[in-house]
């Protein structure tokens, strides 16, 4: 027996399933189901810990060391995908485009059907970095699976991508000076 509308793929079932749900139990009609247009930064920006750095010093860039890459130095907070908080302290740079950044990713909820409130615990590492090309990357292996991490500094923001070394998954991130 057919439950859904001709050529529909679930998605209107599963509306009117929630609606149902919803109304039973008073809840009202969220805006997401009724069709209603969230703004950008209503759709995925949930809580997230905000990571904390270790206390950590910022030292000068030498006068061999270009202003291109003594630019990234400092302390940068921001966000991958609009949801995990993470924040990145560049603490030093040397001529060649060597850099030793500190990096922290806060806690975050995932949810999953099966358990919908996994908390993924924040961790913080110590990485050597390289800048080259305008873009600082380094790789945070200190997980199951490696991310490598470029950025690129855009005036006073970074922007770049976090990407798994396993499979192809990128997540943007923005990330502003403290």
């Amino acid at each position: 027996m057919e439950c859904s509308p001709p050529g529909d793929t679930g998605t209107t079932t599963m509306k009117l399933v929630y609606a149902c749900v919803f109304a039973l139990c008073g809840l009202g009609l969220p805006a997401t189901l009724a069709g209603a247009q969230l703004p950008p930064s209503a759709v995925l920006q949930p809580p997230c810990d905000k990571p904390a750095l270790p206390p950590v010093r910022i030292e000068a860039a030498g006068p061999s060391v270009s202003p291109a890459y003594a630019k990234f130095l400092g302390i940068w907070d921001g966000r991958w995908l609009n949801w995990q908080c993470a924040s990145l302290a560049v603490l030093s740079v040397t001529a060649d485009g060597r850099a030793r950044v500190v990096y922290a990713v806060g806690g975050t909820y995932v949810a999953f059907i099966d358990h919908p409130y996994y908390y993924l615990p924040g961790r913080t590492a110590t990485y050597e970095a390289r800048i080259d090309a305008g873009k600082l990357k380094f790789t945070d292996n200190n997980r199951t699976y490696p991310l490598q991490i470029s950025l690129t500094l855009r005036g006073e923001t970074l922007v770049g991508l976090e990407s798994l070394t396993v499979w192809p998954v990128d997540r943007p991130g923005t990330f502003t000076r403290r």
